[in-house]
Order: structure tokens, then sequence, then C-alpha cells
């Protein structure tokens, strides 16, 4: 290849990548409309990565955004959303801080409950899970992995060859166990 067309493949590539970004940040700006809705609160251990702003989905669908992150006495994040008006939620409905893809942006997904009564205007999700760290899960993966060229037990007393177990895929193995709860470690 030439230098010149080495630099405007490369050009073409930053143009791209700078577009993406101007795309994601406008996306961003609009995401739910205005401000006519109704708030909701959830509290979190830790959303790392949530941002205000950030959108609030269910089954995939923006039906909302962040639009508050405080901290209380007590350390735990407090989040404030807005949602779409006319959107009822059950008051066993959860929230689960989720990222975008590998490497995207990070929003919280309600997933619906099955009560008969309705979150209140103001109300609080009760059931919520917090934000997953890449670099903790890398560091388990990392330690388990060394753990096992070692012939150490895995640390969550996972199965290490699986034979017997079904359901998951692979043989039976369970690659990162640590990260099941512990009826899902029981192979069922």
């Amino acid at each position: 290849m030439t230098p010149r067309r080495e630099t405007a493949i490369g050009a073409g590539v930053l143009g791209a990548l700078l577009l993406a970004l101007a795309l994601n940040a406008a996306d961003g700006d609009g995401r739910s409309g205005g401000d006519d809705g109704y708030m909701l609160q959830a509290v979190f251990q830790r959303t790392d990565g949530l941002s205000v702003g950030a959108q609030v989905r269910m089954a995939g669908v923006p039906v909302g955004r962040v639009t508050e992150q405080v901290l209380d006495e007590r350390f735990r994040a407090h989040v404030t959303m807005i949602m779409a008006p006319g959107l009822a939620l059950p008051a066993d409905s959860s929230a689960i801080i989720e990222t975008d893809g590998l490497l995207g942006g990070k929003y919280i997904e309600v997933q619906p409950g099955a009560a008969e009564a309705m979150l209140p205007p103001g109300g609080r999700i009760e059931y919520t899970q917090d934000s997953v760290v890449i670099e903790d899960l890398l560091a388990r993966i990392v330690a388990q992995a060394k753990a096992k060229r070692s012939g150490q037990a895995l640390p969550s007393g996972g199965a290490e060859d699986g034979a017997g177990e079904g359901g998951n895929g692979a043989g039976g193995r369970r690659f990162v166990p640590s990260l099941l709860d512990d009826g899902d470690q029981k192979g069922g």
C-alpha cells in the first residue's frame, strides 16, 4: 500500500469513529423525549459507569432515563428515573444495571413483576441488581484458571469436569461457577 492510501484509510476510519461518537452523544440527549412522565427511584450498592441521562429500558425498548444519582449516608447510590407517561409497573418489578454490548455504555433494564399493585409515582423499585465491573469479572476468571492449573479446588465449589451435569452446554462444564446462584450450581 502507498502512504497516501494508508492515510486515506486511516482518515476514513477516524471519521467513522467520530461520527459514531457524535450520533451516540446526540442519542443520549433525547433519549425519552421531554420530561413529562413520572419519577421512580431505585437503590444500588454500585452503579459503575451509569450516568445521568442513561436510558431506562424494558424488553430493550427505551421507556425512560436516569435523572439523578446521589449517595446516601450508608454509601449506597440512590438513582432517580423518569418513566414514560402511561407506563404502569407492577410493585415487584426489578431494575438491573446492564452494559450495552461488550464496551458500550450502561443503562437500566427494568423487568416487570407479576404483582397486581402498581408502583406509584415517586415510588421505589425494591429489587435491584448492581453493575458488573468487567475488571472484577476478569480477575475472577483469571484466579479460577490459575487455581485450576495448579490443581487447587475451585473457590466456589464448581464442578471441574461437568460429568453427569446437563443443560448448560459444553459437556456440562461451568466456566464461571462463582457467578451463579447456589441453586444454579446443582446442575439443574
